[in-house]
């Protein structure tokens, strides 16, 4: 019998439907060991898996893989929440000889940064294909605000650049 540790990094409900999908697509002749580690403990997932362990940074992260001996030791990990992939959890598991399912900080740069995913797009020669916008930083307010006023007709979104954790998106004459 084939034995697979997976370790599962996040504790919502993306994790849950991985970690649920994974023991679900599995052969009689596999056994999938689930951990996961996140932020919260979720108890759908917690019931799912061998080992929950709950922290919030990559020495949490480090103290829980230093508990598992080599029979629950993982040899992939999934990594859902893009915050984790912005903090460098894929190299740290991958130093670990950990394979990981999600890319390197440097990759996802085209979901974690507006202004790298705009000028990437650019460098391709996609233009066409993004919206009219503008950089403005928090010191340029009347710039900004002449901008959209003049230039968009006060129709406008406002994003930061960075992860803001779904929230970070501003329409104008809804929240502005």
């Amino acid at each position: 019998m084939v034995v697979y540790n997976i370790l599962i990094v996040g504790s919502g409900g993306r994790e849950h439907c991985i970690a649920k999908n994974l023991l679900r697509t599995h052969n009689g002749d596999e056994k999938i060991n689930l951990l996961c580690f996140g932020a919260h403990n979720n108890p759908g997932l917690s019931e799912l898996c061998v080992k929950m362990y709950v922290g919030n940074n990559k020495d949490s992260l480090n103290c829980f893989l230093s508990e598992l001996d080599e029979v629950l030791y993982p040899t992939m990990a999934i990594i859902g929440p893009e915050a984790y992939i912005n903090d460098g959890y894929t190299e740290l598991l991958e130093l670990k000889d950990i394979s990981v399912i999600a890319p390197d900080r440097d990759y996802a740069q085209i979901e974690t940064s507006k202004i790298f995913a705009r000028n990437y797009i650019s460098s391709l020669g996609l233009d066409m294909f993004q919206p009219k916008y503008k950089y403005f930083n928090s010191n340029s307010l009347d710039l900004s605000t002449e901008y959209a006023y003049k230039e968009l007709n006060g129709n406008f979104v406002v994003k930061n650049d960075g992860l803001a954790g779904g929230k970070g998106v501003k329409i104008s004459q809804e929240h502005i």
